[in-house]
C-alpha cells in the first residue's frame, strides 16, 4: 500500500522477502529496509517491468553512518536495483526549513557482484537514452504525488508507528 500511494498509476505493487522483519516493531524505522530485497512491478514510462531493489545499509555502499542522522543528513534509503537498467539508487532525506528536502542519486549500469558494486555496462556500450530520461521523469511524478499527500497522512498517521 505504501508503494502503491507514491504512484497509484504506475506502481503495481511490491512484496517484501522479509516481511516479519519489516513490520517488527522493535526494528528501527531507518533500518527496516536494510538486507531486504523488494520484487516490484512499475512502470517508468516503457511499460510494467518487473524490477529487484535490494535494500542496503547506507554503509554497504560506502556512506559514513556517523553523518546519517545529522543536520546534513536525517536518513538515506540506499538499494540496488536489477532489471532492464540495473542501477545503484540513494535517496537521503534531510530537514530544511517547512518540511524535508528528498535527494535522489542513481548510477545506472552499476550493480552488486560478490558484495561489490561494479560497472556493469562493457567498456564502449551504453545504456540507451531512453532509460535516464524515463526515470528522470518517472521520479518527479511519482515525488510531486508524495509532496501532495504526505502532509496530510503524516498528520493524520504521526503517532501509528
Amino acid at each position: 500500500m505504501r508503494y502503491k500511494i507514491w504512484d497509484k498509476e504506475d506502481h503495481y505493487y511490491s512484496r517484501a522477502d522479509k516481511p516479519e522483519y519489516v513490520m517488527d516493531p522493535r526494528v528501527p524505522c531507518r533500518e527496516k529496509t536494510w538486507g531486504v530485497n523488494h520484487s516490484i512491478l512499475e512502470d517508468i514510462g516503457m511499460g510494467p517491468d518487473p524490477l529487484k531493489l535490494c535494500f542496503k545499509k547506507p554503509s554497504d555502499l560506502g556512506y559514513d553512518m556517523s553523518k546519517i542522522g545529522t543536520k546534513g543528513c536525517a536518513t538515506m534509503v540506499c538499494a540496488v536495483g536489477e532489471g532492464k537498467a540495473p542501477a545503484v539508487m540513494a535517496h537521503k532525506c534531510r530537514k530544511v526549513d517547512g518540511g524535508i528536502m528528498f535527494e535522489s542519486r542513481f548510477w545506472m549500469g552499476y550493480g552488486l557482484k560478490d558484495g561489490k558494486i561494479i560497472k556493469l555496462i562493457p567498456d564502449g556500450e551504453k545504456i540507451p537514452e531512453i532509460f535516464p530520461k524515463s526515470l528522470f521523469g518517472h521520479n518527479i511524478k511519482e515525488f510531486a504525488n508524495l509532496a501532495a499527500i504526505l502532509p496530510k497522512l503524516y498528520e493524520e498517521e504521526k503517532d501509528n508507528f
